[in-house]
């Protein structure tokens, strides 16, 4: 019987007059087969849906380094260009993300601890009674007239830069934080040797003073007479720098580093003239393990 009527249903000629019928909606499938997605995939189908929203604090911090980035040692961008002004590619990958931090207000300190209970105190500078400011990121890297490392470390940074250059910038917050958009020339024609030794300097130098305050609160228990010394600064800030520039020299190695690996001209171009007892050293000194930076005692 069945046979019959299955031969029947060949037999019988059927006509096409318009598009087949839709399922009905129960039976519709929407979305992407779990068998055929990727992880990939299905990540960037989460994206597509998530909206971004800029937060207050990083709007602000975006609109300094704008704003500093338009003096004369910058360069100008707008707000299709925030990549640039957060792409450290001169600058160590730890400073990176401390300076990334900053962007996005991610520390807690200053305004963080206003609407916490009892810990309000927490917001105010750590060298209280003698420092009454707020403790926010600026005050911490630049106006603490009470810290040693945030005097004496910019000092050293300066002392550094004009054993080379003739003039050392005002250094700003904006500065800090638009570090890796100095854009110095001379007759027109950019330096990426000077501009990229100014990132290194600026940026090592805030990160070791954030460092330094985690150390002398977290460590030392923010105790009297348990600041960082004079000489104690001096040295943490010129094995800061030496190592940056052994790095700069161990990523010139294009057999382990392929194309990411730095161009000898480059490195060269960043550390001349600030090289400890230069002329005695060879012309392509990159090879040599003893190259130090020629720090002088502030």
């Amino acid at each position: 019987m069945a046979q019959a009527l299955a031969q029947q249903g060949m037999n019988r000629q059927q006509t096409i007059t318009g598009p087949p019928e839709p399922p009905p909606p129960e039976l519709q499938r929407s979305g992407i087969c779990l068998s055929e997605a990727t992880q990939a995939l299905m990540y960037k189908g989460i994206q597509e849906q998530v909206i971004a929203t800029m937060r207050r604090k990083t709007m602000c911090s975006l609109d300094i380094a704008r704003f500093t980035a338009k003096q004369p040692c910058g360069n100008s961008h707008n707000e299709k260009e925030n990549n640039v002004l957060t792409r450290y590619s001169k600058i160590y990958s730890q400073t990176t993300i401390f300076l990334w931090k900053i962007y996005h207000d991610a520390y807690k300190i200053g305004e963080y601890w206003r609407n916490i209970p009892d810990l309000e105190h927490r917001g105010q500078c750590s060298f209280q009674p003698t420092c009454t400011g707020e403790e926010t990121m600026e005050h911490i890297l630049l106006e603490c007239q009470e810290s040693l490392a945030t005097n004496h470390l910019w000092k050293m940074a300066k002392s550094l830069w004009l054993q080379r250059e003739l003039q050392w910038p005002r250094i700003t917050y904006g500065t800090i934080l638009a570090c890796n958009t100095a854009n110095f020339k001379t007759r027109g024609k950019t330096q990426p040797g000077k501009n990229r030794l100014f990132a290194i300097l600026i940026s090592e130098t805030a990160h070791l003073i954030w460092k330094t305050r985690c150390e002398r609160i977290f460590d030392r228990d923010n105790l009297q007479g348990t600041t960082h010394t004079r000489r104690e600064l001096e040295n943490k800030w010129t094995q800061c720098i030496n190592t940056r520039l052994k790095l700069d020299i161990l990523q010139t190695n294009r057999s382990k580093y392929g194309k990411k690996a730095i161009k000898e001209s480059v490195v060269l171009d960043t550390w001349k003239g600030i090289l400890k007892d230069e002329g005695n050293l060879p012309k392509e000194w990159i090879w040599q393990s003893s190259v130090l930076v020629g720090i002088k005692s502030c």
